[in-house]
């Protein structure tokens, strides 16, 4: 072998050495860059397990607050259906009342006019035979108590009528209100 191919030889092989060096520091440097990527990954991981546990613990402070608020609102609906007749049953609970005070005002309207029609034959009958001018008096004071009795009836199931017109109303207004407020507070929630 001559001197220039031991030469050449040389270089190779310092060349081989450089590269394997270069190789080996590559291997190093990526073995350092896999740890700190590892290491990095694990920080992520970690910081994302934390952040999605800081979510999740927000999110159930959330949900805990609306079961809160929806557990409040069962209760107040409860108070209400226990203070406020449904819809339903008041109509069909009116229906009736109507129904039994016209049957209530029919019968002491024929009622009074029978009462009127007997009052009035009585009377008649009185013209046609000589009365005493007390059996007169009686017969019109009958006529009159009976009278009265059959407008106090009905004075008193009108003032009955109106009395259930003014609650309903009130009622009515009552339920209005709260679905007002019921509208308001499903609207913060």
């Amino acid at each position: 072998m001559s001197r220039h191919e031991n030469s050449r030889l040389g270089e190779r092989i310092a060349h081989e050495r450089e590269l394997r060096t270069a190789e080996k520091a590559a291997f190093e440097h990526e073995r350092e860059v896999r740890i700190l990527y590892d290491q990095h990954e694990r920080e992520l991981r970690t910081a994302n397990e934390a952040a999605v546990e800081k979510a999740r613990a927000s999110h159930d402070e959330v949900i805990e607050v609306r079961l809160q608020n929806l557990n409040h609102f069962a209760e107040r609906m409860e108070q209400l259906q226990q203070t406020y007749l449904p819809t339903a049953r008041f109509e069909r609970d009116h229906a009736a009342l109507i129904e039994r005070y016209e049957r209530e005002y029919k019968a002491l309207s024929d009622r009074h006019q029978r009462d009127i029609a007997v009052l009035t034959e009585r009377v008649g009958e009185q013209e046609d035979v000589t009365v005493r001018q007390d059996s007169a008096s009686e017969a019109t004071k009958e006529l009159l108590a009976l009278t009265r009795t059959s407008t106090e009836a009905l004075n008193t199931n009108r003032r009955w009528l109106i009395g259930l017109a003014i609650a309903t109303a009130i009622s009515l207004a009552g339920l209005a209100m709260t679905l007002f407020q019921l509208l308001e507070h499903q609207g913060s929630i």
